[in-house]
């Protein structure tokens, strides 16, 4: 772990060293969050946030139990 973290740290420092963007604009979803947010109110008129946060967990195969989730 602690050698993947080195790597991490020498790419970051060579990124800024040679004034590179680091984070590009196209990476970092500006616009779509936007667009979420605007529509969020509508948006949880047709889906509930319990509903949404576990539509969420199964896209990304996240494991979970239902039992621990909202208690």
């Amino acid at each position: 772990m602690s050698q993947s973290l080195s790597k991490l740290y020498v790419h970051i420092i060579f990124h800024v060293k040679n004034e590179q963007v680091f984070i590009r604009s196209e990476d970092e979803k500006v616009e779509i969050v936007k667009k979420y947010i605007e529509r969020q109110k509508e948006h949880h008129k047709r889906l509930s946030f319990k509903e949404e946060y576990i539509k969420f967990l199964r896209e990304y195969g996240v494991e979970y139990n239902e039992n621990y989730l909202w208690e």
